[in-house]
């Protein structure tokens, strides 16, 4: 079976991840990430940047490898620069959606400020994901988690019918909200990366394999995404995670690659 990774961050100019990588004794380069995707049987990954010098590698990255998807990410303390940057980047076909940082930032998706972005991801068609639920790290204890709840996402899909949106990490812990914004509302979907970190605990394992089973009858297989959250844990990890999930084979080939062709216009 073939996977599409579609929560990836290869930013390795940064320090971001670099320590997550050394902890989770990865090789914390190009070379290893596409190992780890052959490995896997990932034929696509979605790389995501965060601020301008890593939005910059994400793009020279995809102009390398078509195999990266990549996408361009939004901070709001300067987004009237971001989004200028955006359109020229936009126009030149270098990147294939956006990226918003909710709960890392205290703004909620349906703030005025993120008209400008929303109007460029309607005009080029591209999807804007957004992060949702708990955060990787409190930033310093500037992180708050109310700006990422996933029921904050509906006023948006309301507003922008025609908007491709990505629900990031099924905004965990919050999975029914999830589930519910996505059955009813024809232009949301989730990916289910992010998770996991490190590892796969058995117990915390079995009980988020029943929260996917969950989100899969609730709302639809069709809705949902395979995504790792990489380097925070290994694509082979998550990769076993899924497939140990008791979910029928239909439906994970949805999960595997199906839906993220839809959404991301990749190839079968």
């Amino acid at each position: 079976m073939k996977f599409i990774d579609t929560h990836v961050h290869p930013g390795f100019t940064s320090p971001l991840f670099k320590d997550a990588a050394r902890e989770n004794k990865m090789d914390w380069s190009a070379k290893g990430l596409l190992r780890e995707m052959d490995e896997s049987k990932v034929k696509s990954a979605v790389a995501i940047g965060w601020n301008y010098g890593t939005n910059e590698e994400m793009a020279r990255l995809a102009e390398q490898n078509e195999r990266f998807v990549p996408v361009f990410g939004v901070r709001t303390g300067e987004i009237k620069k971001y989004t200028e940057v955006a359109a020229k980047e936009f126009k030149k076909g270098r990147f294939r959606g956006f990226k918003i940082f909710l709960g890392y930032e205290p703004v909620y998706p349906y703030d005025r400020i993120f008209e400008p972005v929303y109007r460029l991801a309607e005009r080029y068609g591209v999807p804007v994901i957004y992060h949702t639920g708990d955060t990787w790290n409190s930033m310093n204890g500037s992180a708050r988690i109310r700006f990422a709840h996933p029921l904050n996402i509906d006023d948006v899909a309301v507003a922008h019918p025609d908007m491709k949106i990505v629900i990031a990490h099924s905004g965990n812990p919050w999975f029914d909200d999830t589930a519910e914004i996505i059955y009813k509302n024809d232009n949301c979907y989730a990916d289910i990366s992010g998770w996991f970190l490190k590892m796969v605990e058995k117990v915390q394992g079995d009980m988020l394999a029943e929260r996917l089973r969950y989100l899969v009858h609730y709302s639809s297989s069709k809705k949902l995404m395979f995504g790792s959250d990489w380097p925070l844990i290994s694509i082979e990890k998550y990769v076993k995670f899924l497939m140990r999930c008791d979910i029928d084979e239909s439906h994970i080939e949805n999960i595997a690659h199906r839906t993220a062709e839809g959404v991301w216009g990749i190839k079968p």
